[in-house]
């Protein structure tokens, strides 16, 4: 993820800079579009699924208010991250939580070998075959998993908006470890299991990025106010360490600010779009993901802040 391919988008008062993934990268079957989608309600688990949970008997409360739904586009969706496998079939590298491979049993690992009676050898043609579907169409998908095939029936839906699907991976399990970080200074904490207890602002941005710039201003602002009380701001940019550290100072950053060049961290965090607004309540579970800088969803990233505060460490 790297300025010059970005660039930048927006609707309805929101603005992000969508970052290209260099295309060496395995395909994304969902991958996002240059495009703000209407907005959509994002379905429940359907019965029978057992919900994430960071460890047994813990409530997330994951039907609380969020400050908005999960977007999607009109693209035809299955949900997991392929591969090119030796001999044929395409690998599956990574499945989406809540997507619709998930829902239908597809695991990493897996190889498919055909998609709708259709056989499939690479990512490409996986794409195009589930593209030629409509959401809602049950597609059936001969997989390959220990050496024997089998035939598992996807109920295809609506791709994530761009910077969406994080919030699909992350909302309600533990946070994902920071990774390596190169410090702006030496502040910034190494484990956010250090950090339980604490309500933590994990951002994601930019030097690059003018509506990351503009976020900055209010989590400055929420580091003032709620730092007191137990809240924790940290940056991580995607920048080679000079140029966070320039950034960090040009912008008066009064929080913690890390450099992520290889973003291993932004690629465990599933990040997409900068800026992306990762909230973490104090028994370190994401509550919130927020891409994009709008005010109003600033707003409600401090009304959760608040509410989060008052929760029992």
């Amino acid at each position: 993820m790297r300025a010059l391919g970005g660039f930048a988008w927006g609707l309805g008062g929101l603005m992000a800079c969508a970052p290209v993934r260099p295309a060496s990268e395995p395909a994304l079957d969902g991958g996002w579009l240059g495009r703000m989608p209407t907005a959509a309600p994002m379905g429940r688990p359907t019965a029978g699924t057992t919900p994430d949970a960071p460890s047994a008997g813990m409530d997330l409360r994951l039907d609380e208010p969020r400050a908005r739904d999960v977007r999607y586009t009109g693209r035809t969706w299955l949900g997991v991250e392929l591969g090119t496998a030796p001999g044929g079939g395409v690998l599956v590298k990574a499945v989406v939580r809540r997507s619709p491979a998930a829902k239908a049993g597809v695991l990493a690992g897996d190889l498919v070998l055909e998609v709708d009676g259709t056989a499939v050898r690479a990512p490409r043609e996986l794409q195009r075959e589930v593209g030629s579907h409509a959401p809602g169409d049950t597609c059936p998908l001969t997989v390959r998993r220990a050496g024997a095939d089998l035939v598992l029936e996807a109920e295809l839906g609506r791709a994530p908006a761009p910077g969406e699907t994080a919030r699909l991976e992350l909302v309600g399990v533990l946070a994902p470890e920071l990774g390596v970080l190169e410090p702006v200074g030496d502040a910034v904490p190494t484990a956010l299991a250090g950090l339980r207890g604490h309500v933590v602002l994990v951002d994601f941005w930019a030097s690059w990025c003018v509506p990351c710039r503009i976020g900055v201003g209010a989590l400055a602002r929420y580091h003032t106010r709620f730092g007191e009380r137990g809240l924790r701001v940290l940056g991580v940019a995607d920048d080679a360490l000079p140029e966070a550290a320039a950034a960090a100072r040009d912008w008066a950053i009064p929080y913690p600010v890390a450099a992520d060049p290889s973003q291993r961290t932004q690629g465990a965090y599933h990040i997409d779009v900068l800026p992306t607004l990762v909230v973490i309540d104090k028994r370190g579970v994401v509550r919130e993901v927020v891409s994009g800088y709008s005010p109003a969803e600033t707003a409600a990233v401090g009304a959760l802040v608040e509410r989060l505060l008052a929760e029992p460490g």
